[in-house]
C-alpha cells in the first residue's frame, strides 16, 4: 500500500498557478456526461411547453434516435455522442408529453406540498392532479377519491400574451364532504418513519408558536419549516419585489447554513469519537453523519424540491473528495535548503505535471502515513536527503458534474421537471454559481491594504488581516450573487416579466438577521423557552426594515419589456462564456458578442400610440380597462376580478410592459374587489402619477 497524500498535510502550488493554492491539472478533453444529461432536460422541457408536437410525433422521434444511434455506433465518438444525445432529447419529450396526456385520475393517495391560511395544496399520486382541502382533513399519503369539486378559476386575460403558469395541471378546490376517504396511510418502516418525522414537525411548529411578536414568528417559522402560513399577505410580495425570496423559502442557502454551521458540533463530535479509527476514516464518518443529518433535516423542513437538492449537493460535494482517485503521483520528499533540518519539500510529477509539496517534517509524513494504515517504509530512500513514494492523487468535487448528476435525478423521477419554474431557477442558480462565482470573485477583488498609512506610519497587522478578511467575504458574497442573478435571468424575464437588479445588495443586508434568525429559531424549536423574544424581535426588525429601504429605492422590482426568450438565453450565456474561456480571443469576441445583445435587448421596442387605444381585459366578473393617447400616458380604468385569478400578472402586467406607458394614472369607480383587487400590485412595482375616482 501506498501513502496518501493529504490535502490536510500537504500545500499543493502548480509551476505557474493562477492562484496559490491550485494545481492547474489539464481538463479531460471528452465528457459526455455533461451533454448527455442537459439533451435529456430540452427534450422535457420541449415535450412539457410544445403543445403542437403530439404525442405521435415523440414516438416517431424516438424511433428515428435509436436508428441513428445503431447506426452512429460505428462512428467516432462525437458522433455516438450526438446521437446518444438526440435519442435522450427525444426520450424526455416523450415522455413529459405522456405525461401531461394522461387523463386525470381523482382516485389517488394525497401528497400535501404546501399549507398556508389554514387550508392545504397538494397532490394525487400518481396521478397529477392539484387539489386544495381544508388542513386536518387528511393525513400525507391517505388514500382518497373525489366527489364533485370546483375546479378553480381561469386565469385572467388581456391584450398581449401572459407568463406561463407556474403549473398547467388543473387545481380543484374541496369541502369536506366531497372527499371519501379509502384507506389509511401505509403501513411499513417508510410510513411509520415519514408519520414520525410529520409529528415532529408539528410539535416544532408549536414550540415556535410561542414567539409572542407576530412579525418575527411568520419569519422563523418560515426560514426553520419552510412554512410561509404565519406571514402576513403583503410581506411575502416584499420579498418577491426585492429579489430575496430565495432567501425567505427554505432552499440552498438555509442547507448551507445549516449543514455548515448548525451541524458543526454534532460533525465534530462524531470526529472525536472516530478518530481511533485513522485520519481518512474518520473523515468519513464525519460526513456520513453530516449527509445523514441533513435527510433528516429535509423532510422537517417541508421536504420541497430545492432542500432536497440542495442536501443531496452539499452531500455529495462533500464526500466527492473521499473517493480515491485512480490516477497516482510519484512524490520525492527532499530536505528544504533555506529551512530547519526538520523541514521537507516534495516535488510529485504526474504526466509531465510538476508539483511543488511542502511537508513539516520528514516524520509527519511518516505518521499521516501510518495513520492511514500505510507502514513507513513505503517511502523509500532515494539518495540521503531524499524519499519516494507513489501517492493517489486526493479527488476534488467537479461541481458541473454533480449538477448534471442533481438534473438526471430531477429529470428521470419527474418528466416534466425541466418546464417547471422552480426547477429552472434552482438549477440555473446553482450552474451560475458553479461558473462564474471565482472569474467574478478575481474581475471585482479590491486591492490589498498598504502596510503603511498616507503619513508613512505602520499600520497594525490585525487591521490590515480583519479588513483583508471583510474584503474577501464582502466581494465573494456579491460575486456568488450576481452570478446567480445573471444565470436565472432568462427564466425570470420569461416567467415573472420583472426582476430587481438590488436584489443583490439585499440579498447581502439581510443575510446576518436571517442566519440569527435561523440558528435561533432552531434553538428555541429543540430547547424551548431558552431564547427571549426580544432576541427574535430585533433580528425580525432589522430584516424588515432594510428590505422597506430596498423597496422604496428604484429598481425594486424593474418591470422587463417582452423579449424573445432565446435572445436573453443568448446574451447571458456569451457572458458567462467571456468569464469562463480561457484563451482571451475567445474571451472578448464572447463580451463583444454579449453587449451587442444586452443593447438590442434594453433599447425599447415599442413608440407611444398615435391614436387614443383602448383595451378592455378579459377579467370576467369585474373590470378592467386600459386607456392610452398620445400626451396622456396611460390610465387604468379598474382593475379587479371575483372569477378571475392573476389580474395583475397574466392581464395588466403584460400590457403595462409591452407598451410604451409614459406616465401612469388609476382610476377607480368604487372600491369593491372585482374593481380594486390589482391596485396594490400596480402601485407596487409602478410609479403611478396620479389617482382619481
Amino acid at each position: 500500500m501506498s501513502p496518501r497524500w493529504k490535502g490536510s498535510r500537504w500545500s499543493a502550488t502548480a509551476t505557474d498557478p493562477e492562484r496559490p493554492g491550485d494545481v492547474d491539472t489539464p481538463r479531460a478533453p471528452f465528457r459526455p456526461f455533461l451533454w448527455a444529461v442537459p439533451a435529456l432536460a430540452v427534450g422535457g422541457w420541449l415535450g412539457a411547453t410544445e403543445p403542437a408536437i403530439e404525442l405521435s410525433a415523440w414516438r416517431w422521434a424516438v424511433l428515428t434516435g435509436l436508428v441513428a444511434a445503431l447506426g452512429a455506433a460505428f462512428g467516432g465518438a462525437r458522433v455516438r455522442l450526438a446521437a446518444a444525445c438526440a435519442l435522450l432529447a427525444a426520450l424526455g419529450g416523450l415522455r413529459a408529453r405522456d405525461a401531461l396526456s394522461a387523463p386525470f385520475d381523482r382516485v389517488g393517495a394525497f401528497e400535501p406540498r404546501r399549507e398556508f391560511d389554514g387550508s392545504v395544496r397538494g397532490t394525487l399520486r400518481p396521478g397529477r392532479l392539484d387539489v386544495e382541502m381544508e388542513s386536518g382533513l387528511v393525513e400525507a399519503g391517505e388514500a382518497i377519491a373525489i366527489r364533485g369539486g370546483r375546479y378553480a378559476a381561469e386565469r385572467a386575460r388581456g391584450p398581449f400574451a401572459a407568463p406561463p403558469p407556474r403549473s398547467d395541471a388543473p387545481r380543484v378546490e374541496l369541502l369536506p364532504d366531497e372527499i371519501v376517504r379509502l384507506a389509511p396511510p401505509a403501513d411499513g418502516t417508510g410510513g411509520a418513519v415519514e408519520r414520525a418525522l410529520e409529528r415532529w414537525r408539528a410539535a416544532l411548529g408549536e414550540r415556535l408558536g410561542a414567539i409572542q411578536d407576530r412579525e418575527a414568528r411568520g419569519i422563523v417559522a418560515a426560514l426553520v419549516l419552510g412554512d410561509l402560513g404565519g406571514l402576513d399577505p403583503d410581506v411575502p410580495d416584499l420579498f418577491v419585489r426585492t429579489g430575496t425570496f430565495h432567501a425567505l423559502a427554505v432552499s440552498g442557502v438555509q442547507v448551507v447554513l445549516v449543514a455548515a454551521v448548525l451541524l458543526a458540533p454534532l460533525v465534530a463530535l462524531v470526529g472525536v469519537l472516530a478518530r481511533r479509527l485513522g485520519p481518512r476514516r474518520a473523515h468519513v464518518t464525519r460526513e456520513a453523519a453530516r449527509a445523514a443529518a441533513l435527510a433528516l433535516y429535509v423532510p422537517i423542513a417541508g421536504a420541497g424540491p430545492p432542500v432536497a437538492r440542495a442536501a443531496l449537493a452539499f452531500a455529495l460535494a462533500r464526500m466527492a473528495p473521499l473517493i480515491r482517485a485512480d490516477r497516482a503521483a510519484v512524490v520525492r520528499v527532499r530536505r528544504a535548503p533555506t529551512r530547519t533540518d526538520s523541514a521537507w519539500i516534495a516535488e510529485a510529477g504526474d504526466d509531465g505535471e510538476r508539483i511543488h509539496v511542502a511537508a513539516e517534517s520528514r516524520n509527519e509524513a511518516r505518521n499521516e502515513a501510518h495513520g492511514d494504515g500505510v507502514e513507513p517504509a513505503a517511502l523509500e530512500p532515494v539518495a540521503a536527503d531524499t524519499r519516494a513514494a507513489v501517492c493517489p492523487l486526493a479527488r476534488r468535487a467537479d461541481g458541473v458534474a454533480l449538477w448534471c448528476l442533481a438534473l438526471l435525478v430531477e429529470c428521470t423521477l419527474h418528466p416534466c421537471a425541466a418546464a417547471e419554474l422552480s426547477v429552472q431557477l434552482s438549477f440555473a442558480a446553482t450552474l451560475g454559481l458553479v461558473l462564474g462565482t471565482s472569474p467574478l470573485r478575481r474581475i471585482l477583488r479590491l486591492p490589498t491594504p498598504r502596510a503603511v498609512d498616507a503619513l508613512g506610519r505602520p499600520r497594525s497587522p490585525l487591521q490590515r488581516a480583519c479588513v483583508v478578511r471583510a474584503e474577501v467575504a464582502f466581494v465573494g458574497a456579491v460575486s456568488a450573487s450576481l452570478a446567480a442573478v445573471a444565470a436565472t435571468l432568462p427564466f425570470v424575464w420569461w416567467r415573472l416579466g420583472e426582476w430587481a437588479p438590488l436584489g443583490v445588495f439585499a440579498t447581502l443586508a439581510i443575510a446576518g438577521p436571517a442566519a440569527v434568525l435561523l440558528a435561533l429559531g432552531w434553538l428555541a424549536a429543540i430547547a424551548p423557552g431558552c431564547v427571549p423574544d426580544v432576541l427574535f424581535v430585533l433580528p425580525a426588525r432589522a430584516m424588515m426594515g432594510a428590505l422597506r429601504v430596498f423597496d422604496a429605492l428604484p429598481g425594486t422590482p424593474e418591470p422587463l419589456p417582452p423579449r424573445p426568450a432565446w435572445c436573453v438565453g443568448a446574451a447571458i450565456v456569451l457572458g458567462f462564456a467571456a468569464l469562463v474561456a480561457r484563451e482571451s480571443a475567445v474571451r472578448r469576441r464572447a463580451a463583444r458578442a454579449a453587449a451587442l445583445l444586452a443593447a438590442v435587448l434594453l433599447v425599447p421596442w415599442t413608440t407611444a400610440p398615435r391614436t387614443l387605444t383602448i383595451d378592455a381585459l378579459d377579467v370576467g366578473h369585474g373590470t378592467c380597462c386600459l386607456v392610452r393617447a398620445p400626451g396622456w400616458g396611460t390610465w387604468v380604468f379598474d382593475a379587479g376580478s371575483r372569477d378571475r385569478t392573476e389580474v395583475a400578472r397574466a392581464a395588466i402586467g403584460p400590457a403595462l410592459r409591452a407598451c410604451d406607458v409614459g406616465r401612469i394614472g388609476v382610476v377607480l369607480t368604487h372600491p369593491d374587489r372585482d374593481h380594486d383587487g390589482a391596485v396594490p400590485w400596480i402601485v407596487s412595482r409602478f410609479a403611478v402619477a396620479a389617482y382619481a375616482g
